[in-house]
């Protein structure tokens, strides 16, 4: 059977004490092997509850005392504080996003203005193959020496040439041309000879 009762006595140095029962006054021996193994050593003025046993000198003895007071405290929790973040920090960021939105506006508006100028660009080759040109609009392609007719086409070199004539006239009318190699106005010298 357990009993109630309060440390009313302790040497800490001897390890022994006495426990005053709640039940009829007495005072009852105790040891500190009769306590938890490990546990915090006892106080006095704390309530505890034990069995009785029969001691040496023929008295009563206090054996498997207990008391929660006993069982070593739990180490608080460390209270983990999350560090405040400058304010700047997060209008920084605030700034970053911004700056990303404004950018990706700026992309898909010049995205859109190129499509947009595509299909009108397009509209308008469309329109200029589709509708014929009054004839008094198209320029006059003028003839070369001789009365002969040349026309400007992806010909460049002097090896495309089949006369004097057409080389003056690519060299005088078509862009990109390479048939002046010295710059002195008088095409494919090699070939034609002057």
């Amino acid at each position: 059977m357990r009993y109630q009762g309060t440390i009313t006595h302790w040497l800490d140095e001897k390890g022994y004490g006495f426990i005053t029962r709640e039940d009829n006054g007495d005072r009852v021996f105790f040891h500190i092997s009769d306590c938890p193994r490990g546990a915090i050593r006892p106080q006095t003025g704390w309530v505890v509850s034990f069995e009785l046993t029969a001691a040496q000198n023929g008295k009563s003895a206090a054996n498997h005392v207990y008391s929660e007071k006993f069982l070593p405290k739990a180490p608080a929790k460390p209270v983990t504080i999350r560090p405040v973040r400058p304010a700047h920090t997060s209008k920084r960021r605030r700034r970053g996003q911004l700056l990303n939105t404004l950018l990706i506006l700026l992309a898909v508006a010049a995205i859109g203005y190129g499509i947009k100028e595509y299909y009108r660009a397009r509209q308008l080759l469309t329109q200029a193959h589709s509708t014929p040109a009054p004839l008094g609009s198209l320029p006059a392609e003028p003839l070369a020496p001789g009365g002969t007719h040349f026309q400007c086409d992806q010909r460049i070199y002097c090896s495309q040439m089949t006369s004097r004539n057409e080389a003056l006239y690519f060299l005088a009318h078509c862009p990109g041309v390479k048939m002046d190699g010295d710059g002195d106005g008088e095409p494919c010298e090699q070939q034609f000879g002057h």
